[in-house]
């Protein structure tokens, strides 16, 4: 993700009141804040993608009983007054995706 300065200090940066282990919902909150601004525009490039972890994987290596999910989620609603909910903004599509991505495309697909 990619914002200004000005938009970053409208947008209060990140909330540090996310607290739960990896920072519970705090990246997709900011996300949606800014995919919901006044005037902000999602550009998706196509074919691109990161993926960082420096939290030791507090959700991603939780065995399913155990995963923090609903916390996160408790969290979020505790923080915002409402249930976490994905922003509805339509983003703009740039590139093209390698044909090695579509099994990962699908597989996003079917999990939304």
């Amino acid at each position: 993700m990619t914002v200004s300065r000005a938009m970053f200090d409208a947008l209060e940066g990140f909330d540090e009141r996310f607290v739960l282990p990896g920072g519970g919902l705090a990246n997709l909150d900011f996300y949606k804040r800014a995919c919901e601004a006044p005037g902000a525009q999602l550009v998706t490039l196509l074919g691109e993608g990161t993926f960082h972890q420096f939290h030791g994987g507090a959700a991603t290596n939780a065995r399913p009983e155990v995963h923090p999910g609903e916390r996160f989620r408790q969290e979020y609603e505790q923080l915002r007054g409402r249930p976490y909910a994905k922003p509805t903004v339509r983003p703009i599509y740039l590139g093209s995706l390698p044909r090695q991505a579509l099994p990962f495309l699908r597989l996003s697909a079917e999990r939304a």
